[in-house]
């Protein structure tokens, strides 16, 4: 099976229970299970002894496995999964041991050296296991602090107090700068090395962290009950939950005013253009209505000047446009079931004079569906063009005018005749059906023409 984290394999130890590998990268310990497979895993460590050359296990009585290195001993003890080290530095070991050999009759551990022999007794062996890490000093920026936090504190911070420095002791005195220091933070899988015994945080967001430390001596043992220190740093105000609210709260009330301000300027154009409608139709429709009359009855009176005639005429023309611009202005007229209603009464007004007959099937779905001033006339007047057109050269005698849905959101108005069509060379010459087309655009719509011997059919699709 693959040996995880363990590089260059230089020694294989097997016991009754156990098996161990060790390497340039470190140590793994192997159990037999129930199927004959062996499963390995890392001792816990202070990594200070990893790719120093591990060679040679040894096996003591005393539950102790023993490693050679380039730099001295290690020990590993199999009750507790720890390491202990020995060099010439916390010890009388020299080093560049060449061999390591374990009697079991004499109890001792001898060493192999470029120019002598030297041992010492397994039972000598002490297994000095360092104090619990206490914090010795802590600063934090612009804060003040009266006593040093024990193990398990908690504190809170403010948002500028995010910059925070740590120093740490385990109380082991003998060849204290061997000693090591690791730390995690909310529960971190790993073990991270301090730089020495200090700790810095600069900068730190907002959030809650949950800091643990221990450490091991100069012999690379550790004391494995963490130091730990659970302190929040609240964020500042623009990224807090209430200023998120409070931002949320007058955007919501910046809409809503402007919404009403939107509301009030509609009320007020409805306003101007039911105004404009009722002064159109009181004072000019009334003044149109007295000429008309005046000429209807000078042409009556002298049926020999044509230029009354020609003055009811046109009088009659101004008072029909007129009566549109008024009804186009009034915004009691703005939904589109007013504009459908409105095409059906001049078809009918154009149409049956001439013998034409008019059939209307009108949905009732989208008859609530309001048009602003300028999208009603374009509407009306594709379809007067289209009853204009059908008035002139159709030659029909039947015309129907639909409007529906069609289940979806489109809405689909129709107009066809039982004609004769139209005459291809009129279209090009001429500029209505372009200005229908052009009209259809405006209304984001779209307009298909269809022609034929057998009648005209003209549809608006709008979406």
């Amino acid at each position: 099976k693959p040996l995880q984290k363990i590089i260059n394999v230089e020694d294989i130890l097997v016991t009754d229970k156990d098996i161990f590998v060790c390497g340039t990268s470190g140590l793994a310990r192997g159990k037999y299970n129930e199927d004959g497979l062996v499963t390995l895993h890392n001792p816990v460590n202070d990594f200070s002894w990893n790719g120093k050359e591990l060679r040679f296990a040894e096996n003591l009585k005393n539950g102790v496995v023993s490693f050679r290195t380039k730099y001295g001993i290690v020990n590993y003890l199999l009750d507790n999964d720890q390491i202990q080290q020995f060099n010439h530095i916390n010890s009388n070991l020299s080093i560049e041991i060449n061999h390591l050999k374990y009697s079991d009759n004499t109890n001792r551990l001898y060493m192999a050296y470029p120019n002598h022999i030297d041992y010492f007794n397994a039972d000598s062996i002490v297994h000095i296991i360092p104090q619990k890490v206490q914090l010795s000093d802590m600063s934090i920026a612009n804060y003040t602090l009266h006593t040093l936090p024990v193990s398990g504190t908690i504190m809170e911070l403010k948002n500028h107090q995010n910059s925070i420095q740590f120093e740490f002791s385990n109380f082991s005195f003998n060849n204290s700068m061997a000693n090591n220091y690791l730390y995690k933070v909310n529960h971190a899988k790993e073990w991270k090395r301090m730089n020495g015994n200090k700790l810095s945080f600069d900068g730190l967001g907002g959030g809650i962290y949950h800091l643990e430390v221990i450490s091991s001596n100069c012999y690379g043992t550790l004391n494995l009950d963490p130091f730990t220190l659970t302190f929040s740093v609240l964020p500042p105000f623009y990224l807090t939950w209430w200023f998120f609210m409070l931002c949320i709260a007058t955007l919501g009330l910046l809409f809503y005013f402007l919404y009403k301000l939107k509301v009030k300027e509609l009320e007020r154009l409805q306003k101007v253009r039911l105004s404009i409608a009722r002064d159109l139709h009181d004072h000019m429709g009334s003044n149109l209505s007295y000429i008309k009359m005046l000429s209807e009855v000078e042409a009556m009176a002298n049926p020999e000047q044509t230029v009354f005639h020609t003055i009811v005429h046109k009088m009659s023309e101004v008072m029909n446009n007129m009566s549109e611009i008024i009804w186009n202005a009034n915004p009691k007229n703005d939904k589109i079931e007013d504009v459908l209603h409105r095409i059906q009464e001049y078809a009918i007004a154009t149409l049956e004079p001439l013998n034409i007959g008019v059939i209307t099937d009108i949905d009732d779905l989208h008859r609530d569906l309001s048009l602003d001033i300028e999208a009603k006339r374009h509407l009306y007047l594709i379809f007067k063009e289209a009853i204009n057109n059908i008035s002139k050269y159709a030659k029909a005698t039947k015309v129907t005018i639909t409007a529906s849905s069609n289940g979806n959101k489109k809405i689909y108005i129709k107009i066809s005749d039982n004609g004769i069509g139209f005459d291809p060379m009129l279209i090009k010459r001429g500029n209505g059906l372009v200005n229908m087309q052009d009209r259809a655009s405006h209304l984001h719509g779209r307009l298909e023409v269809q022609t034929s011997e057998n009648g005209t059919s003209i549809e608006l699709i709008l979406s």
